[in-house]
């Protein structure tokens, strides 16, 4: 038994998928990042980038980890004070004071600058700043394409809605509902044999389409606990 995923999805959405198409007990999330956040070669990051700074420390703001090409720098988890900021835009970055950093040429000061979150986009989604959800996605014409709407398969034997290749996951604390339902905490839908798949599903294993060209049962789903072959590929950007 096969699981894969397609590329332009975030890793825990892809890990949810193979879980539902191979069983929770066979999806071996190792196998995805170590514990950086990284993993193949050649190495890269997807997400944490935890082996950069010191993540366990949360009392004063992150350091500067990196320099992204619009020449803004991309700092750690932590605000200060044990906080994560919570007014990060679309792209994942906000305005703000930043720690001085002599190797990056960096001051003490008030700046646009990006943050390293626990959730998508984990890194980076566009180049900020931006105003709202729809400028992000204005960025990308994935966003707008229906082409692009995916159905995953998830471990609670639901299917959800998601838009692949769009980076576009929240502004200042309000979640894309129209794009991202799942991850916002809407209801998924059953998954049931007689479930029609998405565009490009029955090609890309979206939902574990079966020979017959439905979705399988959801307790066929959770109790599919098979050596699940991993298609390791290139999720987000």
């Amino acid at each position: 038994e096969k699981g894969d995923c397609d590329g332009g999805v975030d890793v825990g959405v892809c890990e949810a998928e193979l879980g539902a198409e191979c069983g929770a007990e066979a999806l071996k999330t190792q196998m995805f990042m170590d514990t950086c956040g990284g993993h193949a070669q050649p190495y890269h990051f997807h997400n944490k980038l935890a082996c950069e700074y010191t993540v366990t420390d949360s009392a004063a703001h992150s350091p500067v980890i990196a320099v992204m090409l619009d020449g803004r720098g991309m700092y750690g988890k932590w605000e200060g004070s044990g906080a994560v900021p919570t007014n990060l835009d679309a792209c994942n970055g906000h305005t703000g004071p930043v720690p001085a950093d002599s190797t990056y040429g960096i001051t003490n000061a008030s700046v646009y600058h990006y943050h390293v979150t626990d959730a998508p986009p984990f890194t980076v989604g566009c180049f900020g700043p931006v105003t709202s959800i729809s400028a992000c996605e204005a960025l990308y014409t994935e966003c707008g394409t229906a082409a692009n709407t995916l159905t995953i398969a998830a471990l609670d034997g639901n299917a959800y809605l998601y838009q692949q290749w769009c980076t576009c996951y929240q502004h200042e604390g309000t979640c894309n509902t129209n794009h991202f339902p799942g991850l916002c905490g809407s209801s998924g839908t059953a998954l049931s044999d007689t479930t029609t798949p998405a565009p490009g599903a029955a090609e890309s294993g979206l939902g574990d389409v079966d020979d017959a060209g439905s979705l399988r049962s959801s307790a066929a789903l959770l109790a599919a606990v098979v050596s699940c072959a991993l298609s390791l590929v290139t999720l987000g950007r």
